[in-house]
């Protein structure tokens, strides 16, 4: 037996009884959803950290299309608060660490 007790893919279940193994989960929806799919976004993103790769970089982004459809926003809303806070502000894209402000 080993337990997970975290949110995974919605076929995990159907995997592991193919495997012969006996799945023992159950479903969350709204606010709890949107907890357990945060706390994947950081497991996922610790994954990218340490192995910089597409397929943990497709982890990502699939828990972040989740999200977005589970707080109600639609692609083009999400881009262009994106794009005007890219305009605002800057991307990320120089690589500045910022070390203090005195």
């Amino acid at each position: 037996m080993t337990e997970y007790n975290k949110l995974v893919r919605d076929k995990i279940p159907e995997i592991c009884a193919f495997d012969g193994l006996i799945p023992i989960y159950h479903r969350v929806s709204g606010t709890q959803l949107v907890v357990a799919l945060c706390k994947k976004l950081v497991e996922e993103a610790l994954e990218l950290e340490t192995e910089p790769s597409l397929e943990e970089l497709a982890d990502v982004h699939e828990v972040v299309d989740s999200l977005d459809r589970q707080l109600g926003y639609l692609p083009s809303q999400i881009e262009s608060a994106r794009t005007k806070k890219s305009e605002e502000k800057g991307s990320f894209d120089l690589g500045i660490i910022l070390e203090r402000v005195d």
